[in-house]
């Protein structure tokens, strides 16, 4: 009787064991089955990425990248349906905070805590923005197989100085660390030649001897991202892959320009070793009224020969 009972528990747990073999399998199977299906979709989106960051038109670009991260996001929410797996932004965090609970965080996890959490609020934002739709670039340049898009510029309030944010992503940035960096700007009032005429005279009224008025204004000097997300795909895997993220803050721009030229100038070490520059070029941008501020004792119009009298005068002229 004692042996049947032995052989019943022996028999009992070696189905045990196969049974949590077999649902263990099954799990695996399931998680690489996922794995790669979200390779696939990352690859063809990169595929797709690297067609659109070639087009030069402003209209059709913005409709394009549109619909591809339209089409990311139909593909990821198929993708984890079937494979019934919770769509979550917050897992990243999560599984930090839980970590951090049970003391199992590391002394650098430790010590990046804050960094870490500003970057992932920053990349949930990024992915809230792609969710919703409303990803919409005001201006975007292309260099080196890098595509920076600036989709957002706003007047902030910073360390109680009132200056420039612009928001912006890098489509296929692969850095590893930003080596330094430039931004430049120059400054135009475009108006009409009957304004520069009536201005220049109204300017000899107290400086008679003006040759002409100057309408540009230039400002240049090192500059890196002020904020910088390497890789908000991990810090939210729910978005595309193979960007960077993060925003400049600038000064106000001049307050009687209305068109702008800028480029800004990124070297950064890629993930191979190597060095890489890319130079953004923004041409003739108009400039909103809420960009304009600062330039305090900038004067009212600055004296040069970039709009003689005898070219004023031959204008005129052919108007007759």
């Amino acid at each position: 009787m004692g042996r049947f009972i032995i052989s019943i528990v022996v028999i009992a747990l070696v189905g045990g064991s196969v049974f949590m073999f077999g649902r263990n399998a099954i799990s695996t199977i399931k998680r690489l089955e996922f794995e790669r299906d979200r390779e696939q979709n990352e690859n063809q989106f990169l595929r797709h990425g690297d067609y659109i960051r070639d087009l030069a038109d402003p209209k059709l670009y913005n409709n394009e990248v549109k619909n591809l991260v339209g089409w990311w996001f139909t593909n990821l929410d198929k993708m984890y349906q079937e494979r019934e797996r919770p769509l979550d932004p917050d897992a990243y965090w999560k599984d930090k905070e839980a970590r951090k609970a049970q003391g199992k965080l590391t002394e650098d996890e430790n010590n990046s805590w804050d960094s870490n959490k500003k970057a992932f609020e920053y990349s949930k934002q990024i992915y809230e923005m792609f969710r919703r739709g409303s990803y919409s670039p005001l201006l975007f340049a292309h260099s080196n197989g890098v595509r920076m898009d600036i989709y957002n510029i706003v007047p902030v309030q910073e360390s109680g100085q009132k200056l420039l944010k612009a928001d912006f992503i890098l489509w296929g940035y692969h850095g590893k660390a930003m080596g330094g960096g430039e931004a430049a700007f120059e400054y135009r009032r475009v108006v009409d030649d009957d304004t520069k005429k009536k201005e220049l005279e109204e300017a000899r009224k107290t400086k008679p001897d003006l040759v002409g008025l100057d309408y540009t204004w230039r400002s240049t000097g090192k500059a890196l991202p002020n904020y910088l997300v390497p890789d908000p795909w991990r810090k939210v895997d729910l978005n595309p892959p193979a960007f960077a993220a993060g925003y400049y803050l600038f000064s106000g721009m001049h307050p009687q320009a209305n068109k702008v030229d800028f480029h800004l100038v990124l070297k950064f070490t890629a993930v191979t070793g190597g060095s890489i520059e890319s130079r953004f070029e923004f041409k003739d941008v108009d400039i909103d009224p809420t960009w304009k501020f600062g330039w305090d004792n900038v004067q009212t119009q600055v004296t040069t020969t970039s709009v003689p009298e005898d070219e004023l005068n031959k204008k005129e002229g052919d108007k007759k």
